[in-house]
């Protein structure tokens, strides 16, 4: 523990700005503001996260807005003060500790006038070990952490508490204030104990900060290389030295989007890099190359002094070195990469790290294990944890977007190669015709002949008895079923495994029928809308805690259960039902859960503690072989699935009875669909 002292401020405030990779506003500012409230009010003291109580308080408090905003609107610690005054006085409590949000850029320092002010020390403890642009990019998100109650303050007064249910709208919501006020705000975000802190948070990014900091004042001071000596002691390298020979930048929707270009002099003569940016520097390019990628953090220093130069201050002929240095281990986990990676910023590419690393994935699985941790005693959903009764934020609210709850178990690397398998397979066969996405058409029959729709010349009707559907096909259309032309009266079986289909040029259609009931046509077009504007299925990541032992009990005879479906008038249609699965679920939660047959399989149609709030609405389906008799089984939610009805209004899905409800929160498998723009196409 020590105090803030004006040394201390002034090497973070050097190391932030690296930090920041471009972005996160100039952190002198905030050390200006600091330097005059410690003056005002008193030292403040710098806490290193292992001293930090269980029973602490602690939140985030950043300023949110457009960096470029920062240059002509100089944010008022008052603001900040206020924020954090109005979230205590909607949690009922005071915080014992403030953090940064960020260890990049403005924010990095923007907790220390405020905590001045309060009389309360600052935690050497962060979200993001840099400066990302959303206020979703927080290790917190990949635990299920809450960002609300978050609470707002700006210039003219205006103060507000949001609560969503997911941190990505926290970001969508509250940016979108921040635009309507004028483009910077203050918030504190993010309510936390110390014991979900210590597991959740980035272990002493201001320390790091600091000594980025003094790297470059001594070197300055011994009158050598800057650069040389922070790739010295940091895990990183030297991207392209050379002069900016061009900067466009614009600002919209509260960021500021842009790309530099870098022609290469000296040992880099005759190189072009690009290095594009939103707030931070996210992507650089040589040609069709890519050179490295956000989570790891991307910066421009002067060559000759190693002054970190911001992305809103870089200007045409600027001399610089482009460094690029290691992120945080957790922003690499599978989780990291899908909330801090460049699909995340709309860029088609996989991460490109600028030196090789840890498996991040065990990273977070280990964290998420950890004391406090989500699913651990203290942690998310746990007695006084974030979301829990007694815990911080609202009574009752549901956890937001994270990272499984895991024990920490450890995660064999067959089982995660054959679970991404799973997972593409999955994604290929709902990009395939006919599929899930291709469905446009749902079509009941009676017993009287009628045309099918999207295919003049054929007419199709159920006849009672018949194994499948009656068509009548006109000499004048070309139609084949399972590849074999068809013309005339035929019958189109029963859907089963992989057929059979009718296909008419780009139209494909099966029957189907639920239980053998009334027959229905199901239609597929190879230009389906869906298909164009599905992007993926968004996971969460694998999880060995998710993978547990359950007993199947056998009823003496298979009983007809009616079944509530995502349509009404399907509603009360039996499912055969074998048996119930009896499983300890992660957490100790006790459930004996209905699964209903199909074919040789089980379905578990469940809904748990993520239904609606993190993953898709009306549940999730999780398939496993159907035993013959009572026996013991493994359920592996890892391979928990979004019905088809995610894909597809056509769809009507069975949807989970009460006793296959639980209040676990289960992090694992399909989480919900993501589309392009993010459109939702039904």
């Amino acid at each position: 523990m020590r105090d803030l002292d004006d040394e201390l401020l002034s090497d973070i405030t050097v190391g932030a700005t690296i930090l920041g990779s471009g972005g996160g506003g100039d952190p002198t500012l905030g050390m200006l503001l600091a330097r005059k409230a410690i003056r005002e009010h008193g030292s403040v003291r710098l806490v290193p996260l292992a001293e930090l109580p269980d029973e602490a308080h602690v939140g985030f408090l950043a300023a949110v807005g457009a960096p470029g905003v920062l240059i002509e609107k100089i944010p008022r610690p008052d603001d900040a003060v206020a924020a954090l005054d109005v979230l205590e006085s909607y949690l009922g409590r005071r915080f014992t500790h403030i953090a940064p949000i960020e260890a990049g850029g403005l924010n990095a320092v923007t907790p220390v006038a405020a905590a001045a002010v309060k009389g309360i020390p600052v935690l050497d403890a962060d979200g993001m070990g840099r400066a990302f642009p959303f206020l979703d990019m927080v290790t917190p998100t990949l635990y299920g952490g809450r960002a609300t109650p978050m609470s707002f303050a700006d210039e003219h007064g205006t103060t507000m508490v949001l609560e969503t249910s997911t941190n990505a709208w926290s970001e969508s919501i509250g940016r979108a204030v921040t635009v309507a006020s004028g483009g910077i705000m203050f918030f504190a975000s993010y309510p936390m104990t110390g014991r979900q802190a210590r597991a959740w948070l980035i272990d002493a990014p201001l320390t790091r900060a600091a000594r980025l900091g003094a790297l470059v004042r001594e070197a300055r001071a011994a009158k050598v290389s800057p650069v040389d000596a922070i790739l010295a002691h940091e895990p990183g390298k030297r991207i392209v030295e050379g002069r900016v020979t061009g900067v466009r930048r614009r600002t919209e929707r509260g960021f500021d989007f842009g790309e530099a270009r870098i022609e290469g002099l000296g040992r880099d003569a005759g190189r072009t890099v690009t290095l594009d940016f939103q707030n931070e520097y996210l992507v650089a390019r040589e040609g069709d190359s890519v050179l490295a990628t956000t989570p790891d953090i991307l910066m421009t220093l002067t060559a000759e002094t190693g002054e970190p130069i911001p992305a809103e201050e870089l200007r045409y002929g600027f001399r610089v070195a482009v460094v690029g240095i290691r992120g945080d281990e957790r922003w690499h986990s599978e989780a990291g990469l899908a909330l801090t990676g460049p699909r995340r910023f709309g860029y088609d590419m996989d991460a490109v790290p600028v030196v090789p690393g840890a498996a991040g994935s065990a990273v977070v699985a280990h964290a998420a294990g950890a004391p406090g941790a989500a699913g651990a005693p203290g942690g998310v959903g746990a007695p006084g944890g974030v979301g829990a009764p007694g815990g911080v934020g609202a009574p009752g609210a549901p956890v937001g977007s994270g990272a499984p709850v895991g024990s920490g178990a450890p995660t064999r690397a067959k089982d995660v190669e054959s679970w991404r398998a799973w997972c593409k397979e999955r994604e290929a066969t709902l990009r395939a015709v006919p599929g899930n996405l291709a469905l446009v058409v749902n079509q009941p029959l009676g017993e009287e002949p009628e045309a099918v729709d999207l295919l003049p010349g054929i007419e199709a009707w159920f006849a009672g008895g018949d194994p499948g559907v009656r068509l009548r096909i006109d000499p004048t259309v070309t139609a084949e079923i399972d590849g074999v032309p068809a013309a005339g009266e035929t019958i189109l079986r029963r859907l089963g495994p992989g057929g059979p289909y009718l296909r008419c040029g780009g139209i494909w259609v099966d029957a189907f029928s639920l239980e053998g009931a009334a027959y229905e046509l199901r239609i597929y077009d190879e230009g389906a809308a869906a298909l164009t504007a599905f992007d993926r299925i968004e996971t969460y990541p694998h999880d060995p805690a998710m993978v547990c032992a359950g007993r199947f009990t056998a009823y003496d005879e298979v009983a007809a259960v009616p079944w509530e479906f995502t349509k009404e008038a399907d509603s009360g249609r039996p499912k055969s039902v074998p048996g119930r699965m009896a499983l300890t679920l992660p957490g100790d939660e006790e459930a004996n859960l209905l699964a209903f047959k199909d074919g040789p399989e089980l379905v578990l149609v469940f809904a748990d503690g993520t239904t609606g709030v993190e993953s898709y609405a009306p549940g999730r389906f999780l398939r496993i072989p159907a035993p013959a008799g009572d026996a013991e089984v493994i359920v592996d939610f890892n391979r928990a699935f979004i019905p088809p009805c995610g894909f597809s209004d056509f769809y009507s899905c069975p949807i989970p009875p009460p006793e296959n409800r639980v209040e676990t929160a289960i992090r694992a498998g399909e989480r919900r669909v993501l589309w392009h723009g993010g459109a939702r196409v039904h």
